[in-house]
Parts: structure tokens; sequence; C-alpha cells
């Protein structure tokens, strides 16, 4: 490893390269290097590790040396994540969307301890009030559930449930994951505020929904692998912006519509009340994914606007395969085939207000943020009609959420 002392000196010679006559520039730069090596003296004297020395050395000379942060507005500090640290300490512009959204944020923060009827008994095989009407399972019409007794059809639809809020709970924890990144890297100060604000809610999210999984279910599944492929691609890709479209318009998109979906059917008072909570949020942080990409992606190239328009029919499909429920087919119907199986589940009527209530709101959401458009027949849209989805009347999540009809 190159020592940093020599590196000093280096950079403080072209600091001095300028006018000859300059010696005011000659003693500023060797007042920068004094200063510069004074600061590090304990690590290159002392016995600090080589790892320590190499953690040091470059924001030391970009900032010690360099001055790359003077009169700058924004710190930006390199790594896998991007970190950006507000320099202005100046205040949001009142008309600014997503720091509107930042204080209904943090004025619509809830306790579940204090908000929940956490202590209601939860009977999944109570026939008064369904935990899941089995008329609205998947496989409601195939000739194996008429066989089955009225006992049979509603452990089948607790097991659906379970297998459901399983998912929306890594979902969550995906959530949390890009709310941290998000807070680190997206470029505006009010997003990174309001980015601060869903990682409470994820976290908060996660607890209410293990905790109903543990208390209440007693029983939860491993991921469906087409989420686990979606996660990890949102997780893994070096553009915040993909996370961002990823999560907050995808699968926040994808958990908002299909709470509202379980949260009209089930007539389990503890599910219906955590839902109103949880549904209010994942209004809201799918509202600002609408508000900060759509500027965001007025500003990018058509060749850029092309891969995320792609990108998002991708993730479109996963989000569309993980309804198909193959886990659930394998675990407890392997007598049915895989054709068959997803022949059954995408006629269903489940699966019909999953189209009207999950994916009609994304594709609503991916026209409001300029990346989809239905008189276009470009690939992405030919993906989008290829699974029903581009021509369904539909409002956007940000257009609802503004007129109150996400309200807890």
């Amino acid at each position: 490893m190159v020592s940093i002392h020599p590196q000093v000196e280096r950079l403080a010679r072209r600091l001095l390269r300028g006018p000859a006559h300059s010696r005011g520039r000659v003693a500023e730069a060797r007042d920068i290097a004094w200063s510069a090596r004074r600061t590090m003296q304990p690590a290159l004297h002392g016995k600090a590790s080589p790892e320590v020395l190499r953690l040091l050395a470059d924001p030391a000379l970009r900032h010690l040396v360099l001055g790359q942060t003077a009169g700058a507005d924004t710190l930006v500090i390199p790594g896998r994540v991007n970190y950006h640290l507000d320099l202005t300490v100046d205040e949001p512009t009142p008309d600014d969307p997503i720091f509107r959204l930042y204080h209904k944020a943090i004025g619509s923060q809830w306790i579940p301890k204090d908000t929940l009827p956490l202590e209601t008994d939860v009977d999944p095989m109570r026939t008064d009030r369904l935990i899941f009407p089995p008329h609205l399972l998947p496989i409601a019409k195939h000739p194996v559930f008429h066989r089955m007794n009225d006992t049979e059809r509603l452990e089948l639809g607790y097991l659906f449930l379970s297998w459901s809020l399983s998912q929306f709970y890594y979902g969550e924890q995906g959530a949390r994951a890009i709310s941290y990144r998000l807070g680190a890297e997206v470029p505006w100060e009010s997003a990174r505020q309001m980015a601060a604000t869903q990682a409470l809610d994820e976290a908060r999210h996660i607890e209410v929904f293990r905790f109903y999984l543990n208390q209440k279910l007693n029983k939860h599944f491993a991921v469906d692998p087409n989420l686990a492929v979606l996660l990890e691609a949102i997780c893994q890709t070096p553009d915040w912006d993909i996370s961002f479209l990823g999560m907050q318009i995808m699968v926040e998109g994808l958990a908002l519509g299909s709470f509202r979906t379980i949260q009209t059917a089930t007539e389990e008072p503890l599910l219906k009340s955590l839902l109103k909570y949880v549904i209010k949020d994942e209004a809201r942080h799918v509202t600002f994914g609408i508000h900060a990409l759509k500027e965001y992606y007025a500003e990018l190239t058509e060749s850029e606007r092309r891969f995320r328009r792609d990108v998002a029919a991708e993730f479109a499909w996963l989000i569309y395969q993980r309804f198909m429920g193959e886990t659930l087919r394998a675990e407890f119907f392997p007598e049915i085939s895989r054709k068959d199986w997803i022949t059954f589940v995408e006629q269903s009527e489940l699966m019909k207000k999953y189209r009207e209530e999950v994916f009609s709101r994304i594709v609503a959401d991916l026209i409001q943020i300029g990346l989809i458009d239905p008189t276009q027949r470009r690939d992405a849209e030919k993906r989008f009609e290829s699974m029903g989805l581009l021509n369904m009347k539909f409002e956007s999540t940000d257009q609802l959420f503004e007129s109150g009809q996400f309200s807890a």
C-alpha cells in the first residue's frame, strides 16, 4: 500500500501549479500539507494496520487536501451505496410534494400495542367470521376442491392466508432494506427524510406480520422463489432509482393491492384492523415513489427510460408468477399438473380481483411516472398486454391517496 505521506506531498505539489509569482499559493499549499500530515499523524506514525490506513486514506485526501466539500451543497460519500449528506441547511420549499408527504408520514405513525386489538382470539376454523372465504381460493373451481368437505376447505383457506402473509412478511423486509438505501442515496434531502420515516413503517409492518403469523396463525411458509428473485434483483442493482422503482412502485404496489383485497375478504377483526393501518402506510410509500421518480425520469434519456421500462415489465412478470402460488401446489396438490394449476389460478375470481386491485394500479403508477404509455406498442407495453393488464381502467395510487381513499 502507498503511504499517505507521499500522496499528500504530491497533491500539495499539484496545488502549487499556477502563476510562478503566487507565493501566497505556495504558502497555502504548504499549510494544507502540514495540516493534513498533523491530522493523519497517529495513523501514519503509530501502529495502525494497513487496513486502517486504507480506510482513512481516500477521505483524508479528498477532504483534508483537496477540500472537496468547500462550498458544496451535498457531500457524496462513495461506496457500493453513495451516501448523500445535505450541507446547505436550507429549508425545503413549501410546495415540495415529498416534503408535504413527509409531514403526513410523521403525523401518521401508529404503535401496534396501542392501536390494534392484539388480544383478539383468532380461530382459522371459525365459520361465523371466516379468516379467508374458501370460494375465493385460486382453485375453487377445480374438481379437487369440490371433493373437499367444509372443514378441509376452511383449513385450505387458513393455509392460503398463512402463505400469503408469509410472502408479505418477506416483502416488508426487502422494503426495509431499500428504505435504508434510499435514506442514504436518493439525491434530494426531502426524499431522504421521507425514506427514513418509511424505514420505521417497514419495521412496524414486520413486527405486526411476524406477530400474526407466530401468535395467531402459528404457521408460516418459505419465501416464494419468484419473490426471492425479485427482491435480490432490487437490492443488488447499482442504480438507486431502479431499487426505488422495483420496491416503491412494483413491490409496494403489489402489497397495497393485495392488502386491500384480503382486507375486504376477511371477516377476522384483528387482521382487518391490522391491514387497515398497513394499507395507509403502503399508499403513502407508493405515492412517495411516484413523486420522486416522475421528476427524476423526466430528465433521463430515452435509452435510459427504455431500460427502466423493460426492467419494470420483467418485475411485473415476476410478481405475476408469484401470484400463481406454485409452492402451494407443490406442497398440497402435487397431483395437479403445473399447467392445470396455472390455468385454474389465472381464471379464478381471486386472480380477477388481483388484476383489478394490484396490477391495474401498478400499471397506472408506471403511466404516472412516464414509463408506460398504453397508446404505444413497444416491447414493454406488449409484455403488460400479454398479462391482460394494459387496457384496464384505473387511477394511480397518488391520485387515490390525495383524495383520502386510503385513510385508516
